[in-house]
């Protein structure tokens, strides 16, 4: 009876280190995740930021505005229709992505936890 309660010992063990292992590579798995969408987020922040300066810039140009050049007004307000829907894309895309962010987080925050709960 003790040999085999040492080998349901022994066999749980080893159940232990293969779950906790493969937690290990999940974790690192989902970690990667989040760098790489943060990676992203970072990307769209600075185009949203590109594009706002741009937005900016073409408003100068309306008439009644200061700027180096009225140009064509068609033109202006047509680049600046654009611009403002690529704003808002960009402010989407990085809204989807935020809340993606936070079920992966959440994600991590489970598979980290559930080993220490053995």
């Amino acid at each position: 009876l003790k040999s085999f309660k040492g080998f349901l010992l022994h066999q749980h063990l080893q159940e232990i280190k293969r779950n906790t292992k493969e937690t290990r590579v999940n974790a690192m798995l989902v970690e990667q995740e989040v760098d790489r969408l943060n990676e992203v987020f970072l990307q769209l922040t600075t185009q949203l930021q590109k594009q706002e300066e741009h937005r900016r810039l073409l408003e100068r140009q309306l008439p009644g505005h200061e700027g180096p050049s009225q140009g064509d007004v068609q033109d202006v307000f047509n680049a600046l229709g654009a611009s403002r829907s690529e704003t808002l894309m960009l402010k989407l895309k990085r809204r989807c992505l935020c809340q993606r962010l936070e079920e992966i987080s959440s994600s991590l925050s489970e598979i980290t936890v559930s080993p220490q709960d053995c």
